[in-house]
């Protein structure tokens, strides 16, 4: 699960150092944001992207489907 808005890197930055490193690319990420779902988000390229405030529900079944 991977939050955008961060105090030390943001999301962003982190994805992209996710994505250079081999051993972390496979990784698969669920963007969890209370922004608007940007096509700038979208080219994160992550699994899922919720909104926040997610439900409980929706949250335990997006994971299920990638565990």
């Amino acid at each position: 699960m991977l939050d955008l808005m961060m105090p030390e890197m943001d999301g962003y930055q982190f994805r992209a150092e996710q994505q250079r490193n081999p051993a972390l690319r496979a990784i698969q990420t669920l963007i969890v944001t209370a922004g608007t779902v940007t096509s700038r988000v979208e080219a994160l390229g992550a699994e899922a992207i919720l909104r926040k405030p997610v439900s409980l529900r929706r949250l335990v079944d997006t994971i299920r489907r990638f565990c």
